[in-house]
């Protein structure tokens, strides 16, 4: 996993909050393959008719991630950002809308995790129904 730094919570603050702003492409790749192998997991692709959907569940599930890594930003600058190009898709901001809208919560969940896994430190703090305890990846 080169090229990958995980940082502690309170651990030099200022490199995690420049590796959280700038998601270097090292992380946006091991992010999306993480994605993609989740989405084949727990969603076997089908063949079915028709085209293929404009935006597929795991760039809609890696968009998504990034939307909420950045505090909710507005579709419209989701679909201009770099991540959209970096994705190689070129299409309208409410199709992204509409393929996020479309994801099982499980899938956003486990993307989501798999993001706090790359950039966090190998443990966690994690507050469930008020109750605190510490996650450690196996």
């Amino acid at each position: 996993m080169s090229g990958i730094t995980k940082y502690g919570f309170n651990e030099r603050w200022r490199d995690r909050d420049r590796a959280y702003r700038e998601l270097p492409d090292a992380l946006l790749e091991r992010l999306f393959a993480l994605i993609s192998t989740i989405a084949d997991r727990l969603y076997p692709k089908k063949r079915g008719l028709g085209q293929p959907p404009k935006v597929g569940m795991k760039e809609a599930a890696f968009l998504a991630v990034i939307k909420e890594h950045h505090r909710e930003m507005p579709y419209r600058e989701l679909a201009v950002s770099r991540y959209v190009r970096w994705l190689g898709i070129s299409v309208h901001y409410t199709t992204i809308q509409k393929a996020i809208g479309r994801l099982p919560q499980r899938l956003l969940d486990e993307a989501i995790g798999a993001l706090a896994g790359l950039v966090s430190s190998e443990e966690m703090d994690a507050v469930a129904d008020a109750t605190c305890f510490r996650a450690q990846e196996i």
